[in-house]
């Protein structure tokens, strides 16, 4: 899990809040695996390039403006940052031996 904070008008914010996401096979396919008889199958790090690609300091702000409190700004955040990862994953490379469209819909988002 990666921790953000974010700072508005220098003053630092912080927010009791975690977002979990999870993807059934998701690990595999992310990071890729060697079978034992040692063929590699290269993964498709879909939270790495959306993370380059998505600047969660904007989002955040963006989900503060339209938002009554600072926890619905991160809970539309943490939501909207997994239609992210959806939209990563729907880029992945063709002929994989992952079903990373299943692995899409699989997407499961839990706040505490």
């Amino acid at each position: 899990m990666t921790n953000f904070k974010l700072n508005l008008n220098k003053q630092a914010l912080q927010i009791n809040k975690a977002a979990h996401y999870k993807w059934e096979g998701g690990a595999a396919a992310h990071e890729g695996v060697t079978l034992q008889d040692g063929t590699q199958l290269p993964g498709y790090q879909w939270a790495d390039i959306t993370h380059q690609r998505v600047k969660l300091p904007e989002l955040m702000a963006d989900q503060i403006a339209g938002s009554n409190s600072l926890t619905e700004a991160f809970e539309k955040t943490a939501e909207a940052l997994a239609q992210e990862y959806k939209e990563t994953l729907a880029q992945a490379p063709v002929g994989t031996p992952f079903d990373y469209k299943a692995i899409a819909e699989s997407t499961q988002l839990t706040l505490e």
